[in-house]
């Protein structure tokens, strides 16, 4: 490829004029335009410059001014500060003052409108029985009110004790003073001169007179002069219904003042008496004494004390009597004790619990045989009055003996005299030293006797969480209910059948849910709880009856009728079960044929055969053999029998030993077999407490023994019979 080189220059040539035309026309304004451009630039920096100085200079002004303002703002704070501090001071004492002011007003008026409230019900009250009486009267004597009212009075008059007739005689000796005699109708002159004849006979004839109409009396007649009064009338009544209406008051105590009090949290009151804070509303607590409040007064300062209920426990309380407070009962002196827990616990976790797989022996054959319990079962006793039930409960303690098994034995709304027997029962069999009595007495209030079975467990629990196995007997839970019935209506808790309040189930559930066996990780202790209820007319589908059978695990129910034909224990088979304890039994007593199974076929043979049936020979072997098993079930009261000697009868029972034996030496027969079952081979008898079911050789062993033992009750044939 050639260059042009023409071309080249040619180009050349037209750069430099294009270069030197720019300088000789442009060149010179672009610099002018550059400097102009750069003086603009230094006049805007010093106007810059100039602002700027003038900004600081504003600033350090303005710092001035704002250090001025904060100076007077802080003078201004500290002075409001002060009189608002003053302010307050002053509101404070004024406000203190107008409480202190409206305080004593509150408690006059409460006083007062008490006091009102009282009279207005005695007043209200006194009038209808004035009209009820007065109809009564007339109906009874065909006489009015005011003739029955006179004859009455006459014939107080003449019936006053020699000490009534000396105070008479001294409070009107006087002759100058006027014997006032006040009536609510105005006397005719017949009924005037009877009650004067009447009254001279005790004091003279120159005693004189004065009649008067007193419609305040509402009805009656009243004599009366300076210190004394001899009345029959409607107002003594009502003054003596006030007195019970305030005593009712004082049961129900409400406290206000005390903002910050919890549910179930202990209040002191005066006079070392305790109560607790059961119903939290806007303005006042209503209380559950733990005690007797005849001497609270409206107006009584209460304190809280921070803690809720709680017992002392150890083993202190062992072969002790003490209330539900934990106050010893028994003379002994005071009870030294480390610590203290709350009557109302949780109940152990589901995860904390093990199976009940422990016998625990009532020494009672029909109990241990056909309704056995475990150790941390739930087994109600139930039946009518004088049936027994307190009974069989103390026998399950005196078989505890040398069994280390530690007894709680808490009587709730019991006779004091039935209680002292219990005790004495208790000491004299050595069953105190290993017992801890807790007592709430028929006669205590009611609050006492609803906290007694809730302190009890708590001292249950402290021994079954050392790893001990516990029983508690709760004798009985019928009066607990009506005792919290009591306190419930009082602090006007709506009231549901029967009149007891919606929550009697759970109070008697969360008791009772406290009995179980803990988990070999919780040291392994048990806790078992005999309540106690009592049936009315044998209905045990009656409220209180239904609720305990839900919660329990069993029952043990005693029939009168049983008991009135002297089959003691008078426990019913049929009524009664155990629905945890069959896990817990001994497998020697799980050996024995169906016991049961032979008691109830008998049972129900025997009421077919009432009828006067002819009998097969088969049903009658079956009925005859039933009435043995009944007689041989029959117990002593506290004589519980050990389970070796149980076993060796029953065995014996069930295998016919005692059916050649009349019904009439059976309990001879029995007796004399127990006593001498120690001639038992002591390795069987070892072996009858182990966890292994009873062998073939052990069986005839025991059997070989009963039947020598048994042989001279056995009826001797009859020579001709035998002959023939």
């Amino acid at each position: 490829m050639q260059i042009n080189w023409f071309t080249v220059i040619a180009q050349v040539l037209n750069f430099l004029v294009l270069v030197w035309l720019m300088k000789r026309y442009l060149y010179k304004p672009i610099l002018d335009a550059i400097d102009e451009r750069e003086k603009k630039i230094e006049d805007q920096l010093a106007d810059a410059k100039t602002k700027k100085a003038e900004a600081k200079s504003e600033q350090d002004e303005f710092s001035k001014k704002n250090q001025v303002f904060d100076k007077e703002k802080k003078e201004m704070m500290d002075k409001a500060i002060a009189e608002t501090n003053a302010q307050r001071q002053k509101l404070l004492e004024e406000a203190k003052n107008d409480a202190g002011v409206l305080q004593a007003k509150l408690e006059k008026t409460s006083k007062e409108m008490q006091d009102d409230l009282n009279h207005k019900i005695a007043q209200k009250t006194g009038q209808e029985v004035f009209a009820i009486t007065r109809k009564a009267l007339a109906d009874l004597a065909g006489l009015s009110f005011e003739e029955q009212s006179v004859n009455i009075f006459i014939k107080r008059l003449n019936e006053l004790k020699e000490t009534e007739k000396e105070q008479f005689i001294k409070a009107f000796k006087s002759d100058t003073i006027p014997v006032l005699v006040r009536s609510a109708f105005k006397l005719p002159d017949e009924q005037q001169t009877e009650i004067k004849n009447a009254a001279s006979k005790i004091l003279s004839e120159k005693t004189h007179f004065e009649f008067k109409i007193a419609p305040e009396i509402i009805g009656g007649i009243e004599i009366s002069t300076k210190g004394y009064k001899l009345a029959w009338s409607i107002s003594e009544y009502l003054n003596s219904f006030e007195k019970n209406i305030a005593e009712t008051m004082k049961k129900k105590p409400k406290v206000s003042g005390l903002p910050g009090a919890g549910f179930e949290e202990l209040l002191k009151f005066p006079g070392d008496l305790f109560g607790v804070a059961y119903n939290i509303d806007e303005d006042e607590i209503g209380v559950i004494l733990l005690g007797e409040g005849t001497l609270l007064n409206a107006g009584d300062e209460v304190e809280r004390t921070g803690r809720i209920m709680d017992i002392p426990v150890g083993d202190a309380l062992i072969g002790r009597v003490i209330d539900p407070l934990g106050k010893p009962a028994d003379g002994k002196g005071a009870i030294a004790y480390t610590q203290r827990l709350p009557i109302e616990r949780p109940a152990p976790a589901i995860m904390d619990r093990s199976p009940v797989n422990t016998p625990l022996q009532t020494g009672l054959k029909v109990v241990d045989a056909l309704i056995p319990i475990g150790r941390g079962q739930r087994e109600l006793i139930l039946g009518d009055r004088q049936t027994g039930k307190t009974a069989i409960a103390i026998d399950a303690i005196l078989n505890q003996h040398d069994k280390n098994v530690l007894c709680i034995y808490c009587a709730i709304g019991k006779r004091a005299s039935s209680v002292a027997k219990v005790i004495a029962n208790l000491e004299e069999k050595g069953a105190m030293a290993y017992t801890v009595v807790v007592v709430a007495e028929g006669n205590n209030s009611a609050g006492l006797k609803y906290i007694a079975p809730y302190a009890a467990t708590s001292i249950a629990e402290y021994f079954m969480e050392e790893g001990r196995d516990v029983l508690i007997v709760y004798d009985d839970l019928t009066h607990h209910a009506r005792a919290y019935r009591e306190l419930s209506l009082l602090l006007r808790r709506p009231p549901g059948r029967e009149a007891f309040p919606g929550d009697i189930f759970y109070i008697h559930s969360r008791l009772l849910e406290r009995a179980t066996h803990l988990s070999k990780e919780l040291k392994g202790g048990s806790l078992t709880a005999l309540p106690v209820i009592e049936t009315e007319a044998q209905d045990i589908s009656a409220y209180i009856p239904t609720n305990l059978i839900s919660i329990t695990d069993g029952q043990i129910y005693l029939s009168p009728i049983l008991f009135e034909s002297g089959i003691l224990p008078a426990v019913d088979v049929g009524k009664s079960v155990s629905r945890v304890g069959g896990n817990a039994q001994l497998p020697a007593f799980r050996s024995i044929v169906d016991l049961k199974l032979q008691y109830s076929q008998f049972e129900e043979l025997e009421s077919f055969a009432r009828f006067g049936t002819r009998l097969d020979e088969n049903t009658q072997k079956i009925i005859d053999h039933g009435k043995r098993i009944r007689a041989c079930l029959k117990q002593k009261e506290l004589q519980p029998m050990p389970v070796s000697e149980q076993i060796v009868v029953l065995l014996s029972l069930t295998n016919g030993l005692f059916d050649d034996i009349t019904i009439e030496k059976i309990q001879d027969a029995e007796a004399a077999l127990a006593e001498n079952s120690k001639e038992v081979p002591p390795e069987v008898l070892k072996r009858l407490l182990s966890d292994k079911p009873l062998s073939d050789p052990d069986r005839e062993a025991i059997l070989k023994v009963a039947g020598n033992i048994l042989a001279p009750f056995k009826d001797k044939p009859d020579p001709d019979q035998t002959k023939k």
